[in-house]
């Protein structure tokens, strides 16, 4: 079998290997080691992988690195039944989770000193295919109603409409919205106009609830000015296509590094193999600007002559079609040169050209569509849409719900729902406390024709979520049914109710437990920065 681990730090390598080689019971495991960001060009299309993502303790700053490489990935087919877990340093908000959840990939999460037992056990099963050994009490035939939310992610929007995706099906009718950028405003009420059944999940489009009076707004109305004068004070939160750029080059490289570029610029980012369908797209898209890679010839050890990229001759042909499309003129960005712009300039006959003689990377593209997209930045508005970047909080949010509870245990739940919910698919259960759930297998429903049966896999659980479970196991075993009753209707009463049992039983309180993880942060950035200083060091030049 065969992990994959990235990391940002070598921290927790030799502690991860040694805890899945112990838990799968003397099996030979391929254990590779990455940083983080060669996510992105993962390239290993065997089935059976599984990849674990550590992204503690800085889990906010390095979540972009994440969301935007997994969902390109698997857009590119690079996951076929490939096994993702994320490792975080802390308990996830709840708008932080949203966001992981809407990458389907993510089978489970690990919080850094949470239930250890459970997520390696689940880890292990999918590695191995063997069952959970460890078997845990479970409350059973409980078929009680309690709130539940579902993640959903906020494609697209202008001032008419909003676009979501869920891979959950949703109620057609009005519904709650938490922690999505409509919850800034206010509207947590929308209603549906369309829902589309994709393949791997449901879009719906929303009316956008903008009052047309520029006047006195009441509490919860807004207005298009305020709303687009939000989007623009958080502009680079936000995607609006205001240029066109090509990127030229060939390999899946090229190609992965294109598709970042169209999630994290506010450009419309086409990726060429060659010059074959440029020619074609030229004249109707006009990108304002071109990067191409360029290589000068080189020989084989037989002195045959090769390319590496494109040649001189194929980007003349490029510049003959620019030169015959009226007041057009892009700027041109020519990597692996070993002539300077000035040289190229005259070979071309072209002005708008920059040299440059080292090998693109994804951070410094980025930054160059970024400059060059700031000295023609326009303000975004409602008139056209607009992209949350898939990465930020504003982007993905919950849809409250219902669903009826079956069977609870410290690992997994069995439930029904009144609609579809694809596999893969991630919700977070309201009551008895928020408990996140790995949608994994269909099962039986004993709720009527127009439900479904699902099964439910526990994840990251922490801290005195996992006391909490237990002991609410264990109140709640000789009658689950009529203790669940009361309870969902007084959520108050359980939770004074659960913390008198944990005060006996001597568990450490939430001020506790955050001090306890406040000092392993303090020590692993200490650590951090140590290596860093330490490499510096070892990167001066000698004299």
């Amino acid at each position: 079998m065969k992990v994959f681990y990235f990391s940002e730090s070598n921290y927790r390598v030799s502690r991860i290997r040694s805890l899945i080689e112990t838990a799968v019971d003397g099996e030979y495991v391929d254990f590779l080691h990455f940083p983080l960001n060669d996510l992105l060009y993962f390239e290993d299309y065997e089935e059976g992988k599984t990849l674990i993502i550590d992204l503690s303790p800085w889990d906010e700053i390095l979540l972009p690195s994440l969301i935007n490489p997994l969902k390109i990935l698997e857009k590119s087919g690079c996951l076929v039944e490939a096994k993702v877990f994320v490792i975080l340093g802390s308990k996830p908000t709840p708008k932080v989770e949203a966001t992981l959840a809407t990458c389907p990939l993510i089978q489970s999460m690990y919080v850094v000193g949470g239930d250890q037992d459970v997520f390696f056990n689940f880890l292990v099963q999918e590695l191995t295919g063997k069952a959970n050994p460890i078997e845990f009490a479970a409350l059973k035939g409980m078929n009680v109603e309690t709130p539940c939310l579902f993640p959903i992610s906020l494609r697209k929007f202008k001032k008419e409409y909003a676009i979501f995706a869920s891979h959950n099906q949703i109620p057609w009718e009005k519904i709650e919205v938490q922690d999505s950028l409509f919850e800034y405003f206010s509207l947590n009420e929308v209603s549906l106009r369309d829902a589309k059944r994709k393949e791997k999940s449901f879009e719906y489009t929303f009316s956008l609830p903008l009052v047309n009076h520029k006047g006195a707004l009441k509490k919860g109305e807004v207005n298009k000015g305020t709303f687009e004068g939000h989007i623009n004070k958080q502009m680079n939160q936000f995607l609006q296509n205001q240029n066109d750029v090509a990127i030229i080059g060939e390999g899946e490289y090229f190609k992965r590094i294109a598709s970042l570029m169209d999630y994290e610029s506010n450009s419309h980012v086409t990726h060429y193999e060659d010059f074959t369908n440029i020619f074609h797209d030229l004249n109707k898209l006009q990108p304002e600007l071109i990067i191409l890679n360029l290589n000068d010839l080189e020989e084989d050890n037989e002195g045959e002559k090769l390319y590496d990229g494109l040649s001189t001759e194929q980007c003349q042909a490029l510049f003959e079609e620019i030169k015959k499309i009226s007041f057009y003129s892009p700027v041109i960005i020519v990597f692996n040169s070993k002539s300077d712009s000035g040289t190229l300039q005259d070979l071309f006959g072209y002005q708008k050209i920059l040299s440059l003689n080292h090998d693109p990377s994804r951070e410094f593209i980025l930054n160059l569509i970024n400059k060059y997209r700031s000295s023609t930045q326009r303000e975004i508005t409602l008139e056209k849409l607009i992209y949350p970047r898939p990465e930020h909080p504003f982007s993905s949010g919950w849809v409250k719900s219902t669903i009826t509870l079956h069977e609870i245990s410290e690992s997994n739940v069995t439930f029904s729902y009144q609609g579809e919910i694809i596999l893969g698919s991630w919700i977070r259960l309201e009551f008895p406390f928020p408990l996140s759930l790995y949608v994994y297998e269909e099962s039986a429903s004993n709720c009527g024709a127009n439900f479904k049966g699902y099964k439910g896999k526990i994840m990251g659980l922490f801290g005195l979520e996992e006391y909490k479970l237990r002991v609410f196991i264990n109140l709640a075993f000789q009658d689950p049914q009529e203790f669940l009753k009361y309870y969902v209707n007084h959520p108050t009463f359980l939770k004074d109710h659960l913390d008198k049992h944990l005060k006996g039983l001597g568990v450490p309180n939430e001020e506790e437990l955050a001090e306890k993880k406040r000092v392993e942060a303090d020590y692993l950035k200490k650590l951090a920065e140590e290596k860093e200083k330490q490499k510096e060091k070892e990167n001066e030049p000698t004299p």
